[in-house]
């Protein structure tokens, strides 16, 4: 046989293209962080954005983050993520945060995210929720009080 061994170009390609060596220039986002760490809502809400990129009258939220970046290294790759939200919003955004999303039937409880709602009237919720699904998410809507539980995740996801 004439040459380089198959196997042994393709690699020789691999490595001679600067596309495929090409670092991340931007920053890691890998975190494991839940709103509670922060002490002002500023702050918060601050550090969530760098994770939510799309949050339509959002005036509140509780979360946890976790988030392993994997856009760094020799060989980068998707990143792994599970992020919860419970989000106080303007009543007249949730049709923004609903956009692209298939409405389910939901007859469930909000369990996975009792542990980020705090103890206090500004969380209690009362009236059904609307459960909202698509790609790498899920949204359980409270109309009435204008909140959003969200999740997202690049795992499948449970809702109890």
């Amino acid at each position: 046989m004439n040459g380089l061994h198959p196997v042994r170009l393709v690699i020789a390609v691999l490595l001679s293209c600067p596309a495929f060596l090409a670092c991340s220039t931007g920053k890691d986002l890998t975190t494991d962080t839940r709103s509670a760490q922060f002490s002002n809502g500023p702050e918060k809400l601050a550090f969530l954005a760098r994770y939510l990129k799309r949050s339509p009258g959002l005036l509140d939220a509780e979360y946890a983050i976790w988030y392993q970046d994997n856009g760094h290294g020799s060989v980068p790759g998707p990143s792994d993520y599970d992020i919860r939200i419970i989000a106080r919003v303007v009543p007249d955004s949730l049709d923004a945060w609903t956009k692209g999303l298939t409405q389910e039937p939901w007859t469930g409880t909000d369990r996975a995210w009792k542990d980020l709602m705090a103890d206090t009237v500004e969380w209690r919720i009362t009236s059904t929720a609307q459960l909202y699904r698509g790609p790498a998410k899920v949204f359980l809507i409270h109309r009435d009080e204008g909140v959003v539980l969200a999740r997202y995740s690049s795992m499948p996801i449970g809702l109890e």
